[in-house]
């Protein structure tokens, strides 16, 4: 995945800090002012994206910083909570993870992780070897099993089941959750290949791109299902704005050629679901 990419929410004002590969923003619900914290509806979160935590120890250090830097401004910003956007870690080692995990447990505020491709398939790039199967998925549940099960604010929805993956005949575990929190619905979604990456050019781990995965279970379906479950149910999901927080853009440049259709959905992934 290309480093430093951030989804632009328009409806929120945004202040952007990046250091390298991190960035974090803060945004109000509802009021430009995110220094008014007297006001309850007006609140901000954090986003970090590429840790990358095992890469070098250059990775570990700007993590410890921007966890420090996010903890100094949460008063000030009356910052609620804090979402990573993919790539905790390096090669999906439990040891990458399991850093990651105490350096974001440093944070004052509770965190919410979304998968990225570097989390996908576990390999040691010094030794040279890797999982027979991108189980990496599991272990990052495993690993922030607590985050999600004693997230403090809002509603979390978040289902930690195997899928069955008709395209590459193996089980996946898509870590996809909703949070409605104020008036507000966030979607933390799982688009990340689980296709070996290209092996006789020397890649380790999956594939760096995205599938749509339409098909029972995947991460398009589910989407798909929880905005008509809370289209249906307005009496309990009073939302009026979504956020959708992913590793991977939706749209880049140029769809049909690199790195479009590597690092982004591409045109033939759009056109497969036209009929929705």
């Amino acid at each position: 995945m290309m480093k430093g990419y951030y989804y632009d929410c328009y409806i929120f004002f945004f202040l952007f800090l990046i250091s390298l590969n991190f960035i974090f923003c803060s945004c109000s619900s509802s009021n430009p002012n995110i220094n008014n914290n007297d006001d309850e509806s007006s609140y901000s979160i954090a986003v970090i994206s590429d840790m990358h935590i095992g890469e070098s120890p250059k990775q570990t250090t700007l993590a410890e910083e921007c966890v420090t830097k996010i903890n100094s401004l949460i008063e000030k910003n009356n910052i609620k909570f804090v979402i990573i956007t993919g790539d905790l870690s390096n090669s999906a080692l439990p040891k990458q993870f399991l850093e990651a995990k105490s350096i974001l447990d440093e944070l004052k505020v509770p965190y919410l992780p979304i998968l990225g491709n570097h989390d996908v398939w576990t390999y040691n790039s010094t030794l040279q070897t890797e999982e027979r199967e991108p189980t990496g998925d599991q272990l990052f549940a495993s690993i922030f099993a607590e985050n999600f099960n004693s997230f403090p604010f809002g509603d979390l929805v978040y289902k930690n089941v195997p899928v069955w993956n008709p395209f590459l005949n193996i089980t996946c575990h898509f870590q996809n959750w909703e949070l409605y929190y104020q008036n507000t619905l966030f979607y933390g979604l799982d688009w990340s290949s689980r296709e070996h990456a290209v092996t006789a050019l020397g890649y380790q781990g999956s594939m760096p791109g995205t599938r749509n995965k339409n098909f029972e279970g995947g991460t398009f379906n589910w989407l798909e299902e929880r905005l008509n479950y809370t289209h249906n149910h307005q009496t309990t999901y009073d939302s009026n704005q979504i956020i959708l927080l992913q590793h991977h853009p939706f749209h880049m440049p140029f769809d049909f050629i690199p790195p479009g259709f590597i690092y982004s959905f591409g045109a033939v992934q759009k056109y497969s679901l036209s009929p929705y």
